[in-house]
């Protein structure tokens, strides 16, 4: 009889993973839905218009280009401690070397890539902070999915979908030389990850102790994005820095969570308790 029941609990986990899976995949439906029904979405031309247009030692919007700058730090940091540590060192499998490396190489070029931008907005200069910032989300969503789903699924959409982000810009700055821009694409790759996962850390239990630090960078760049839809507000009421400025500060703290999280993987090695996570 105990034999039976210790075949029947994993079975019925499986049962009940896939059910979670199911799940997952159904929440994506209406987003999916939205992609292919809707009109098309331009840039608005007021996109570009920031709170905080000061200037200071010859450059132009000073505090929201400068604010970019704990990217390339933070970036920077990730990729050397990534380029730096033996493969046999690392708590877990390559695929989740690249797709940390991915992060905080996209994090290192979005700090020029937005200071870029920032210096003149334009859509001509926006499509470099996208292109930049799409490898954080893309990667981003990667991790997330083989910490609470599946090793194996991380794997094999690490590639695709950092293509499709780039892919989701390069077709809105055509859409808008032609003079009919859409985001649809850009908005669904965006936004997809910050509404999915909730719902995944929520249905899903983390392979490691780090849940929590993956959800405190989602909280995060959730607080980042009301700092961004805040600029004005925050301008008036700080008088020294905008939301946007904020918003820079805000996601770069977002980034530091993961940063921590892959500095607990290395310290741990091959041998600690995440590294034999199937």
């Amino acid at each position: 009889m105990l034999r039976d029941m210790a075949v029947e609990k994993p079975n019925s986990d499986a049962v009940s993973r896939h059910w979670r899976v199911a799940l997952l995949i159904a929440i994506s439906v209406p987003l999916l839905a939205w992609l292919a029904f809707s009109p098309e979405i331009p840039q608005p031309a007021e996109y570009h218009d920031f709170a905080d247009q000061r200037g200071f030692a010859g450059i132009p919007h000073f505090w929201n280009v400068v604010s970019n700058l704990p990217f390339a730090i933070i970036g920077l940091v990730g990729c050397v401690w990534l380029l730096s540590k033996p493969a046999h060192r690392w708590a877990g499998e390559p695929w989740g070397k690249a797709a940390y490396f991915v992060f905080f190489f996209g994090e290192f070029l979005t700090c020029f890539g937005s200071a870029y931008y920032h210096v003149a907005p334009s859509n001509g200069t926006l499509v470099w902070d996208r292109l930049v910032f799409s490898l954080l989300l893309t990667s981003f969503f990667t991790i997330i999915v083989g910490e609470f789903i599946s090793r194996r699924a991380s794997r094999v959409l690490l590639t695709p979908y950092v293509l499709i982000g780039i892919f989701s810009v390069l077709w809105w700055h055509g859409t808008e030389l032609a003079g009919h821009g859409d985001l649809r694409l850009y908005v669904a790759v965006q936004f997809y990850p910050v509404l999915a996962i909730p719902f995944i850390i929520a249905l899903f239990r983390s392979r490691s102790e780090l849940g929590r630090l993956f959800l405190a960078t989602w909280v995060l760049y959730g607080v980042a994005k009301i700092c961004e839809l805040l600029d004005q507000p925050l301008y008036e009421l700080t008088r020294t820095w905008s939301g946007h400025t904020f918003k820079h500060f805000v996601a770069a703290a977002a980034t530091v969570c993961v940063l921590y999280a892959l500095r607990q993987r290395m310290v741990r090695g091959p041998h600690g308790p995440d590294a034999l996570a199937a």
